[in-house]
């Protein structure tokens, strides 16, 4: 299970990283010089950053179950 929960953990990250982070950075560039969430980017912006946050809140609670199975052990 550590192993497996690890990986899941890793592969999360590497896609909000390569995968999310530069969409968001994209939408960021092309919405200036205005603040993103005052350009018409504002919808695609929340839902993308919408996706990190899960994918943050999956890796956080992975990693809460690693700490709690390691006490267990």
């Amino acid at each position: 299970m550590f192993f497996w929960t690890t990986l899941a953990m890793l592969v999360l990250a590497v896609i909000a990283q390569f995968g999310v982070q530069p969409i968001l950075a994209s939408l960021r560039q092309q919405a200036l010089p205005s603040m993103v969430m005052e350009s018409v980017f504002k919808q695609r912006f929340a839902t993308w950053h919408g996706v990190a946050s899960g994918l943050y809140l999956i890796q956080s609670v992975l990693g809460l179950i690693l700490v709690l199975k390691q006490r267990e052990a």
